[in-house]
């Protein structure tokens, strides 16, 4: 099972990064156009956390462009972007009722033009919403079926419009995370992959229209998981001038901070994050466990220790409002290991405590 829950956590990051569908050349250039403008005010509303305006806008693109699958998949982004930024099951049944029409859309406009790669772009990303929702169902059989489409119309999608920079995210994303996960990491050629896959993503931040910022997030994990924290944080800074108020950018940017040692920058981000999560209609109990976690973690490393003591306390308290069965796990851990991480602190904690009180003997 672990080897299953890597492979699909692969899968969520490639698909989920690269969500921005284009029209098909069916559309008169006009109406291309405007299509592509609703789209770009959809997408920076799902950035900036404005969900309502993002939903009426998908919306309006399908009411507008009933054919093209760009206004179910929109919906469908915003759905999931409001469940992984706040690690809720919320809209379950709304994304469910949509992801076999996305499918069918996608099809449709790949018939009407079979050598435009954005059609093949459709394709591969509605498969792909459908194969991360049936992992989260535990559909493992569904799941790997419509994830091998991913990466076929992916690559045919950068055969056919090789100038669609933004299908080269999508591309690059899947090379790398494919070279870098369990075994694959360890094999001759797994570098080079992985570079190759990093030089596709930054040809999207450089030249894409559409998932320059998506591919900006990419990168972001990819540092991280290359250890380059340094670019990873200098990356970071740049999405933070532009999204301050995004949950999952102030959580990457405290985790990148930690492995830095920069502990009181870490401790702002979390408190910028655990803000974030108090204020938001939607609750992960889960998420601000952890959350409180690491806010203590770095206190402990600061020698602030009646303070740390005092958020692990706080996080205890929590789990007895917790039900996780309406939440799911963050990226970087499951949160049972966030658990046990959180009670042998609390005991190191709970320890040190009791030997400062008897006078360390």
């Amino acid at each position: 099972m672990t080897i299953v829950r890597r492979i699909m956590r692969l899968l969520y990051v490639i698909v989920f990064g690269a969500t921005i569908l284009i029209s098909s050349p069916s559309f008169a250039q006009e109406k291309q156009e405007g299509l592509y403008m609703i789209y770009e005010k959809c997408m920076n509303a799902c950035y900036t956390e404005r969900f309502d305006e993002a939903l009426r806008l998908a919306s309006k693109i399908r009411n507008e462009y009933p054919e093209e699958p760009a206004g179910v998949l929109g919906l469908l982004q915003a759905y999931q972007t409001i469940s992984q930024n706040y690690r809720v099951r919320t809209n379950e049944s709304k994304i469910d009722s949509l992801l076999d029409l996305s499918v069918g859309l996608a099809k449709n406009a790949l018939k009407r033009n079979r050598k435009d790669g954005r059609s093949y772009f459709y394709v591969g990303t509605a498969y792909g919403f459908r194969c991360v929702f049936n992992a989260q169902q535990g559909k493992w059989i569904e799941a790997f079926r419509d994830g091998s489409q991913i990466e076929r119309n992916f690559n045919k999608a950068v055969r056919y419009s090789p100038d669609f920079y933004d299908a080269y995210y999508g591309i690059g994303l899947y090379k790398y995370w494919l070279a870098a996960k369990g075994a694959m990491r360890y094999l001759p050629f797994s570098k080079k992959k992985r570079e190759e896959g990093m030089q596709q993503m930054n040809i999207s931040v450089e030249k894409g229209r559409f998932l320059k910022t998506n591919a900006m997030y990419g990168l972001l994990a990819v540092y991280y998981n290359e250890k380059q924290y340094e670019d990873a944080l200098e990356l970071s800074n740049r999405l933070y001038q532009m999204y301050p108020r995004n949950p999952t950018l102030n959580y990457r940017r405290g985790h990148i901070l930690q492995k830095l040692e920069h502990w009181q920058e870490a401790l702002v981000a979390f408190r910028n994050l655990k803000a974030i999560l108090e204020e938001t209609p939607y609750q992960s109990t889960s998420y601000k466990i952890e959350c409180t976690y690491e806010m203590a973690v770095c206190n402990h490393k600061m020698g602030n220790i009646l303070e740390a003591q005092r958020l692990c306390q706080n996080a205890l308290a929590l789990e007895q409002k917790l039900d996780f069965s309406k939440e799911i796990d963050g990226q970087l851990a499951k949160f049972s290991d966030i658990q046990e991480s959180l009670h042998d602190l609390s005991e190191d904690l709970n320890a040190v405590a009791v030997s400062d009180a008897s006078g360390g003997k």
